[in-house]
């Protein structure tokens, strides 16, 4: 966030405008201001809250529990892990995962939409899900941002790429700037 508010004040800086419509963000604060706009499309009121890790783990051991399983049986890290990698599409459930893992994200799912919460990686998913279920909010969108600019690109997600590409599908007008010996991904 830090580093989009130096952004910003660079490119006003440099081109001596106000620039009133620029936007710099990171990609999840983006997503965040896509789902305040438009989250009540997903059946979410929109006064939505964003969990962290902290509230992570707890709604994940209250799942547990709600399932009548041991909660010291599981490693809440690695769980955690999981889930963000099955939501961000990162891995599949496998033919070989149990049906209790299975249940348990299912069911961390439902809580979250049922206490009209989102975790850190709907901030990203859930924007996509809107742009695949409500294409006239991607129009819309596109609309807005017909000129992307993406630094750091080497630390672009799937995901979060998925989210520029279908922004900049119809302008083509796309700009990254990255560096491949500084990425934070293999």
């Amino acid at each position: 966030n830090k580093a989009a508010k130096e952004m910003a004040q660079r490119v006003r800086s440099l081109t001596g405008l106000p620039l009133k419509k620029l936007t710099t963000t990171t990609f999840h604060a983006f997503g965040m201001g896509v789902l305040k706009q438009y989250i009540h499309h997903l059946g979410f009121k929109n006064n939505f809250t964003v969990y962290d890790t902290n509230d992570r783990k707890a709604l994940m051991k209250e799942v547990i529990q709600n399932l009548d399983y041991v909660v010291e049986s599981f490693d809440l890290f690695e769980l955690s892990s999981l889930f963000s990698d099955i939501k961000t599409k990162r891995k599949v459930f496998g033919p070989n995962a149990s049906d209790k893992i299975r249940n348990l994200y299912y069911e961390y799912e439902k809580h979250l939409k049922a206490y009209n919460a989102v975790d850190f990686d709907d901030l990203i998913m859930k924007p996509l899900e809107l742009f695949d279920k409500h294409p006239e909010i991607l129009d819309e969108l596109r609309e807005r941002y017909s000129h992307i600019l993406v630094d750091e690109f080497q630390d672009t997600s799937l995901s979060q790429y998925r989210m520029v590409e279908l922004l900049a599908q119809e302008s083509r007008n796309l700009c990254v700037v990255g560096d491949d010996d500084q990425s934070i991904y293999s």
